[in-house]
């Protein structure tokens, strides 16, 4: 390792949180990410609910809000010492690092879409069948979005704050004593998968598969800026500009 990578490797250090925040971290994560299928099936159980869908959306946001907020109660030393590091950081060093995730994630694209035409060339396999469509998950987000356009503040600002402290946090130190890439593909995958349920539960596998690495995608740039830079706040800025860059081409 040269000197200056050396250096850089000194300059960031990892502002991780303890054991008690972990366990607790955990738990949270558990009821932030499958509170849509608790709400769902608690729904089924009571018959005299009119629009079951859409109070299973209202009543999934507000238990996702509710631990958000749990969140940053648990965290807030954390939260503090990212947004002033942030803060102090030169805006050159926070833009490099920012362009950085982005120049990551178009390359993964890259790499992805490559492999896919190889596999359509080599194998002939029709991989077009994979993109007939969007994710059961986003379609399911563009229904919500189009009846309650106030969701967008959750889709864009809320829901990437709390996927950031539940993937790129919590997770990712649960993995990061088995070392960082460990870290970084676990706790990407499961970020993908949170986000492809619904196609794995209805059989379509290969969609899912397509979907699954989709999602990834994002989710290994912004890890692999986390493990570089260790800074949250960067990781939460990429992934608002995703969604809303998603948002407004979509």
């Amino acid at each position: 390792m040269s000197g200056k990578r050396i250096a850089n490797a000194m300059k960031y250090e990892f502002i991780a949180p303890n054991k008690k925040q972990i366990i607790i971290g955990l738990i949270l994560s558990y009821i932030y990410i499958f509170s849509r299928r608790h709400v769902a099936g608690l729904l089924t159980h009571i018959p005299a609910i009119s629009n079951p869908d859409d109070l299973g959306h209202h009543l999934t946001v507000l238990v996702r809000t509710t631990v958000l907020v749990i969140f940053f109660i648990l965290l807030r030393g954390n939260i503090l010492q990212f947004l002033k590091d942030f803060k102090d950081s030169k805006f050159k060093d926070n833009f490099k690092w920012i362009m950085k995730g982005i120049v990551y994630y178009y390359l993964f694209r890259v790499v992805f879409v490559a492999l896919l035409f190889l596999i359509r060339v080599l194998l002939h396999i029709d991989t077009t069948i994979l993109f007939d469509g969007d994710s059961i998950n986003q379609s399911s987000l563009d229904e919500v979005i189009a009846a309650f356009p106030i969701y967008n503040i959750h889709l864009i600002l809320l829901a990437p704050i709390g996927e950031e402290i539940v993937c790129r946090y919590i997770l990712f130190h649960s993995f990061r004593n088995k070392g960082g890439a460990f870290a970084i593909i676990l706790s990407s995958l499961i970020f993908g998968l949170c986000h492809v349920t619904g196609e794995f539960a209805q059989g379509m596998y290969w969609v899912g598969l397509y979907h699954l690495i989709h999602y990834m995608i994002p989710g290994l740039a912004n890890a692999l800026i986390y493990e570089r830079r260790r800074n949250l706040t960067h990781c939460m800025v990429l992934h608002i500009m995703h969604n809303l860059i998603s948002e407004l081409i979509g």
